[in-house]
């Protein structure tokens, strides 16, 4: 956020520069010209030919526009960045106090988490880094054995049927508690 701000004042200070720098080339023209051409510099200045004022006012306009769009594009991108950073801090301030647990996974043999929220701990025991880790249990480590079998079966019959699940099963929490969830899901297929 502060490299578009700095990008942000760095562009306010360059309309001024390139205006300062139209007009010095303005003078500096105008001097040079009027050497070449043995004329009092004062006069070229003052009574420009119409052909320099074309010149120097399209070198004005165009750097004032080159830096206007350049700043809006700047503030576009800044407007979106603190819109995504307030998203981000609804959704966080929401997943913590969210009773259970809300998660995201593969949908590969093991199910390899790829989002477990906080109330991850307070469910199973383990720590949200411990399940996502590769090292760590799956979360269908920690279903009991018994309901194993059952737990896949419905929840690719439901993903498959309507995409939904519905799910009660008991896991086994990091102490070896057994403990009945209830899980409901979607599936969501990513674009890659």
């Amino acid at each position: 956020m502060k490299k578009y701000h700095f990008l942000k004042t760095i562009l306010d200070h360059l309309v001024w520069v390139s205006l300062g720098l139209a007009g010095i080339y303005w003078v500096l023209d105008s001097v040079v010209e009027s050497l070449i051409l043995k004329q009092d510099v004062l006069e070229a200045l003052i009574h420009p030919a119409p052909h320099e004022l074309r010149e120097r006012f399209f070198i004005i306009i165009s750097s004032i526009l080159f830096t206007v769009v350049i700043r809006h594009l700047v503030s576009e991108r800044t407007r979106a960045l603190k819109a995504l950073q307030e998203k981000e801090r609804s959704l966080s301030t929401l997943m913590r106090n969210l009773q259970g647990m809300a998660y995201r996974c593969r949908l590969d043999g093991k199910r390899i988490m790829e989002y477990l929220s906080d109330g991850c701990h307070t469910l199973t025991g383990y720590a949200p880094e411990e399940l996502i880790a590769r090292e760590g249990p799956s979360l269908d480590d920690l279903v009991h054995p018994e309901d194993r079998e059952i737990v896949r079966g419905k929840r690719q019959a439901m993903a498959h049927d309507s995409k939904h699940f519905d799910l009660r099963y008991r896991i086994i929490t990091a102490s070896g508690e057994t403990r009945w969830v209830w899980e409901q899901g979607q599936e969501f297929l990513s674009p890659d």
